[in-house]
């Protein structure tokens, strides 16, 4: 969500922005994306945030580092929870409705788009889709990263292109 609020806010107050950092994000997650964000906040409704830790888990981080970093997991999943349920679903409407293209093209300041290898959440296309709006951005893809590539990346070579 941070990304999105960050290009949102960008675009409209390009003159308080010197550079972005779009880490595992988008401007717009497609078609369908009202009804599947829909779906994900009617999912927490009826199932509570607990009920969904494993499934957000395994969008957040590989399986190697779930299984070599518990404590990490562990860590995410308590502030996962933490959320008031309420919020989360109205997030979750949020970032469904969320279309940010039109304020890409005219972004003027350094922009970095990093995304994780295996991001399913924002994939990697969905990251070029943002370094090809975005004029003399960045693209660096984290190998093995998913979508909390800050929380999972380690001293691997990042790729860049």
């Amino acid at each position: 969500m941070g990304g999105c609020v960050a290009q949102a806010f960008a675009g409209l107050y390009p003159s308080r922005v010197s550079g972005l950092g779009l880490i595992d994000t988008t401007a717009w997650y497609g078609e369908d994306a009202p009804k599947i964000w829909r779906a994900r906040a009617a999912t927490a409704r009826s199932k509570g945030l607990k009920g969904m830790v494993e499934f957000q888990a395994t969008r957040w981080f590989s399986d190697d580092f779930r299984t070599t970093h518990p404590e990490s997991v562990k860590a995410m999943a308590e502030i996962f929870l933490a959320n008031d349920l309420d919020c989360y679903a109205a997030a979750c409407v949020m970032l469904g409705d969320a279309d940010l293209r039109h304020f890409l093209p005219a972004l003027c300041v350094p922009v970095a788009v990093i995304v994780g290898e295996e991001d399913y959440a924002t994939p990697v296309a969905m990251a070029r889709q943002l370094h090809e709006a975005v004029r003399g951005s960045t693209l660096t893809i984290i190998p093995g990263g998913r979508h909390l590539t800050p929380s999972s990346a380690r001293s691997k070579s990042l790729r860049s292109s």
